[in-house]
């Protein structure tokens, strides 16, 4: 019985395994109802050249727009980075009022005492710069001084060396302008890229507002940062000498497009801090002795255990 059984199961299986190879067979067999080489009739893709009807691309669109642009016309340079400023150091008559009301909204600002407003404030030495365009730049100093009034552009690693200055000097009938390059404490008097040139004297105070090209730069990447300083002098009207500069404001680099810029004074900004007392800790002593008294009680509780028992 138990042979038959085995018999039978082996047939059936046989069986099954025949139906699947014809089943599989018969699917694969698709040379005959779905030869792909007998698809040129309806499917005949060299018939698109008959269509040359209603999707004839031999004629030309009917654009009735707008003509197209003559690409030929120069295309006008919105970005393009105005000119240097022509040299011309003439001084007119300043007729507005410096003030501080455009600091860090359109001018970069440094003042002595910080944050002081030259049209309210006595002893108040300021400088801001407005960007124009480019490397353009208008600048305004004020501050009080019977020789003259100065600010200067560090370019290099050290201030003082080769820094180009702008320099408002108070004569008799009315104030003059030059430009000099500053050198170890003296300046030599050179044309600077400057125009458009107004100052005044009003109660001891000397004003002036100017457009100016800044300094190329030698050492940074950024052409718009400068070590920057405020100073006062002597002028002689008559030899035209300018006496040894005096800084009031010194700076680090500042970035002169960054209206939002805090600049502090290095000259007055080196007072000696003292450091605070500090609250008395734990020691190391007093840790070990934590530590050995904690050890201890754990040996006499084991001891008094021990005993005990």
């Amino acid at each position: 019985m138990d042979n038959r059984l085995v018999v039978t199961a082996l047939l059936v299986t046989l069986s099954w395994m025949c139906l699947g190879t014809h089943s599989t067979a018969s699917a694969m067999n698709m040379t005959g109802s779905m030869n792909m080489t007998n698809m040129t009739g309806p499917m005949h893709m060299t018939n698109m050249t008959n269509m040359t009807g209603p999707m004839n691309m031999t004629k030309p669109m009917n654009t009735t727009g707008p003509p197209p642009m003559n690409m030929t016309q120069p295309m006008p340079n919105a970005t393009a980075t105005p000119p240097p400023l022509e040299p011309n150091s003439t001084v007119e008559a300043l007729t507005s009022t410096i003030d501080r009301q455009e600091c860090r909204k359109r001018q970069f600002c440094a003042a002595q005492p910080a944050d002081c407003d030259p049209a309210t404030s006595d002893g108040c030495f300021f400088f801001g710069a407005r960007r124009i365009g480019g490397r353009n730049f208008r600048f305004t100093i004020s501050g009080d001084s019977s020789g003259y009034l100065a600010t200067s552009l560090s370019s290099g690693n050290t201030a003082g060396v080769n820094d180009t200055a702008y320099i408002c000097a108070r004569g008799k009938k009315a104030v003059k302008f030059f430009g000099a390059i500053l050198n170890k404490g003296m300046f030599t008097k050179t044309q600077v890229k400057v125009n458009r040139v107004k100052a005044r004297v009003r109660n001891g105070t000397i004003q002036c507002t100017f457009d100016v090209t800044l300094p190329r730069q030698q050492t940074r990447a950024t052409d718009t940062s400068f070590g920057l300083a405020i100073s006062t002098g002597t002028y002689n009207e008559t030899s035209g000498e300018l006496g040894t500069p005096v800084d009031v404001l010194r700076s680090g680099v500042v970035d002169l497009a960054n209206t939002n810029t805090t600049v502090t004074n290095q000259i007055s900004n080196n007072s000696t801090v003292t450091a605070a007392p500090t609250t008395p800790t734990t020691t190391a002593h007093g840790v070990s002795l934590q530590q050995c008294l904690s050890q201890a009680l754990l040996i006499t509780l084991g001891v008094v255990g021990l005993a005990l028992l």
